[in-house]
C-alpha cells in the first residue's frame, strides 16, 4: 500500500473472518482512534462488520500493518505501507522486503514476502532501496547483503543520514 506524506488515506477493513478483528498501523503518527488496538483505542471489528480508517500520514517512510488479534498476524494478516515524500529519492527501483516467521514449520524458517529463498534480480550498478520490515513479531534479524556497498538511509521507518553498513550487516 502507498500513499503520500499529508494526503488523507482511507482503508476500509471489512471483516470476513470468524473472529473480531483490528489493524493496527505500526510507527506513524495517526489520531488514537485509528490505531487499531481492540478495548484501547478501538472496539475490535466482529464478523460481518466494517471499519473505515482514515488518517494523514505526516511523515514519509517505510511502515507496516497487521491484524492485533492474536495469531491473525502469524497466518498473513499484515502489509507493507511506504508513505511517499514529495522529493523522491535517486533510485532506480524501490522493493519492500517484508520478513515473517512461517506458522506450519515447527522450527519456523523466516520467510521474504512469503517465500524462504527469494530470488530479487539485480543488474550491475543498479541502485536498490530495500525496505526491509521486520514482521517476524518475535524475533531480532541480522541480515548480510555479501558483495554490496551497503547504505542505511532510515532505521525504523525514519530517515537517517546515510551511512555505510559495518560488514554489509543490517540488523
Amino acid at each position: 500500500m502507498r500513499a503520500r506524506r499529508g494526503e488523507e488515506l482511507r482503508v476500509r477493513l471489512v471483516n470476513d473472518l470468524a473472529t473480531p478483528t483490528s489493524v493496527h498501523w505500526h510507527g506513524i503518527r495517526l489520531p488514537n482512534a485509528m490505531d487499531g488496538v481492540p478495548a484501547l483505542t478501538q472496539p475490535a471489528i466482529a464478523p460481518g462488520a466494517s471499519f473505515d480508517y482514515r488518517f494523514r500520514p505526516p511523515d514519509a517512510g517505510t511502515f507496516w500493518y497487521h491484524a492485533y488479534v492474536a495469531g491473525q498476524t502469524d497466518r498473513g494478516l499484515a502489509g507493507v505501507l511506504i508513505v511517499e515524500d514529495a522529493q523522491p529519492v535517486d533510485l532506480d527501483r524501490d522493493v519492500a522486503l517484508m520478513l515473517t516467521a512461517s506458522p506450519a514449520a515447527a522450527g519456523p524458517p523466516v520467510l521474504v514476502n512469503g517465500a524462504a529463498r527469494p530470488d530479487i534480480a539485480v543488474k550491475s550498478g543498479e541502485r536498490l532501496r530495500l525496505r526491509i520490515i521486520n514482521a517476524t513479531t518475535s524475533r531480532g534479524l541480522f541480515l548480510k547483503l555479501a558483495g554490496h556497498a551497503v547504505r542505511v538511509m532510515a532505521i525504523d521507518g525514519q530517515p537517517a543520514e546515510p551511512f555505510l553498513a559495518r560488514d554489509s550487516r543490517v540488523g
